[in-house]
């Protein structure tokens, strides 16, 4: 992925000015929004974003924006979802539930279970 950092800064910095000034969001608000504004322009090109400042914390967060309420959406990682699913697995265990990844089996309407792992 190629690197244009200062045209990334620039489109970052006016999207931020426009968020704080004409939208009348607080900085920190409309930097985020910025970020993923940047991030959603950006990525489709092949340009990546600077390794430092306000986008490091968010290298791998997968961006969307939602149009009716104006504001970014953000996906959750990999990491994420697979530690949803550890704790839904290991709160179940300490219940005495069964927990499966598997769907039920319809035909013969037993329920699978096995290692979640």
């Amino acid at each position: 992925m190629k690197r244009d950092d200062e045209d990334v800064w620039e489109f970052f910095n006016e999207r931020a000015a426009i968020m704080e000034f004409d939208a009348g969001r607080r900085r920190y608000d409309a930097e985020y929004y910025a970020i993923a504004r940047t991030r959603l322009y950006f990525d489709p090109r092949g340009i990546g974003m600077p390794a430092t400042s306000c986008f490091s914390p968010f290298w791998n967060t997968a961006f969307g924006w939602n149009d009716d309420a104006g504001k970014p959406v953000v996906f959750p990682s990999s990491a994420t979802l697979a530690h949803m699913a550890v704790s839904a697995y290991n709160e179940a265990r300490a219940a005495g539930r069964e927990y499966s990844v598997l769907p039920t089996n319809t035909q013969s309407g037993r329920h699978i279970t096995g290692r979640f792992f």
